[in-house]
């Protein structure tokens, strides 16, 4: 089958998906609608339209499948683990991820949705991430760094209703479509350096973070206990940062209330980290909490 073909037949696939998402819309834009049941009858189609390999019909091995479901990326300040819906590739190459979404949630005006599209394409150092309940399909450029404040329209490089999926196709074609990247086509739109390290972009900027969170907090404890050594001072950063990043990743595991550290009272900040601080040294019975009274940092 020559290009001309391929994308013909994938033209006609996603008009077959379209006519049907029309024939019921209304059902499918009511919440009780899921995302699993989206992602079955119209976004995993949608892929397979483009002509990824959802379901391994070729029989490919683990490392060599060309998408993977529910897969892993590092990602926020702490490289929380988190799972993504569509992991698209090539031999062992991220190319693409894609986020799936329940079709009764507005893609265009949803913030937390584009936020976290644009965090896993970000973490991953990734050129584009999509974002799609079939309703509507969102792409967004993933090299600005996102903040969780972004409106959903930032970064977004493109947006299509379903209705205009086969109006524009042409415009989806090189950004969705396997041939697209199989071909290196994908590539060499984004000018993509196959020999750069997946995280490298994400490092350096976790790392500038870390430095700056030292400094920000070294500053903060030697004006309010200026008689500590250099040696006490390090000491009670490491001890500071190290309890924070734990609780967080707690809070991202839901072991901990969400959001639990961003919500402290901002009148008596230091005080309410205290008092989160002895709860969890009381509940997680853990070396890390063990110090918490340490006789040199009783008045930081």
């Amino acid at each position: 089958m020559n290009d001309a073909d391929l994308k013909d037949g994938s033209r006609k696939r996603v008009a077959e998906l379209v006519r049907a998402f029309k024939h019921n819309e209304k059902d499918y834009l009511r919440a009780a609608y899921n995302e699993t049941q989206a992602r079955t009858d119209f976004i995993t189609p949608l892929l397979e339209a483009f002509g990824w390999d959802v379901h391994n019909t070729r029989g490919q091995p683990l490392a060599l499948r060309e998408v993977v479901e529910e897969a892993t990326v590092e990602v926020g300040e702490e490289k929380l683990s988190k799972k993504l819906d569509y992991e698209l590739r090539l031999a062992r190459q991220r190319k693409l991820f894609v986020e799936a979404k329940k079709p009764s949630i507005r893609i265009d005006r949803e913030r937390a949705a584009a936020f976290q599209t644009r965090r896993y394409g970000y973490s991953a150092s990734l050129p584009i991430a999509i974002l799609t309940n079939f309703h509507q399909l969102a792409i967004y450029d993933c090299q600005p760094a996102p903040a969780d404040t972004d409106e959903a329209h930032v970064a977004r490089l493109l947006l299509v209703d379903y209705k205009e999926f086969e109006e524009r196709f042409d415009e989806l074609w090189p950004l969705l479509s396997r041939e697209e990247v199989y071909s290196g086509a994908f590539d060499k739109r984004f000018s993509v350096d196959a020999t750069r390290r997946g995280a490298e972009q994400f490092d350096d900027f976790f790392l500038a973070q870390v430095k700056n969170w030292r400094e920000r907090l070294a500053a903060d404890i030697h004006s309010n206990t200026p008689g500590l050594s250099a040696e006490e001072l390090t000491y009670a950063v490491q001890l500071f940062l190290s309890r924070i990043v734990f609780l967080r990743i707690c809070e991202d595991r839901e072991i901990e209330k969400y959001e639990t550290l961003k919500n402290l009272d901002a009148g008596s900040t230091f005080d309410a980290l205290m008092d989160v601080l002895r709860r969890a040294d009381a509940f997680y019975n853990s070396g890390l909490f063990r110090l918490l009274d340490d006789e040199r940092l009783e008045t930081v």
